[in-house]
């Protein structure tokens, strides 16, 4: 094994770690040493994982700065009604969940899930982790006076220790 750092004072024991690993699962274990040297038995391992940064992210759909208007509907031909991205773990460490918030840059509201009326950030929840999806019909784009305007998506991954990409 590889020393982390040492204990001081008494019990209960502290230990904090001398130097950070790098990302990856380890065991750590416990040993006690006397002042005459008499060392203990191991203690049982107890399974850490590392992560010191956080997963990748990106959005895939819709396309950035892309434009979708004009008179014939292009909306309807255009937009498949469907916000999608993809995530990456950093490491070893599993994706646990992808949030999503789609804001009205017209008005500065959020959409809540029904209308554009939030006045802070809205997050909902895709499906999926490493390839997420959301439904996101133009009809919603409606509830804003005709749909006309800018929108910002922002996309938040999390992972199983709660590292986070926006």
């Amino acid at each position: 094994g590889t020393l982390i750092g040492a204990s001081s004072g008494s019990s209960p024991y502290t230990v904090t770690w001398s130097v950070q690993p790098a990302d990856g699962s380890y065991d750590v274990v416990a040993v006690a040493i006397d002042n005459v040297t008499n060392t203990s038995v191991a203690s049982a391992s107890t399974p850490v994982t590392i992560d010191n940064s956080g997963p990748s992210n990106s959005i895939t759909a819709p396309v950035a700065l892309t434009i979708y208007d004009g008179p014939s509907d292009t909306w309807a031909t255009t937009w498949s009604g469907t916000i999608s991205g993809t995530a990456s773990p950093s490491g070893s460490v599993p994706l646990q969940f992808v949030k999503y918030a789609v804001e009205n840059n017209g008005n500065n509201e959020y959409w809540n899930g029904s209308s554009f009326s939030s006045a802070s950030q809205f997050l909902l929840t895709a499906t999926g982790t490493s390839s997420w999806s959301a439904s996101f019909p133009v009809a919603n784009f409606a509830a804003t006076g005709g749909g006309a305007g800018s929108y910002t998506l922002t996309a938040i991954v999390t992972d199983t220790s709660g590292s986070q990409s926006t």
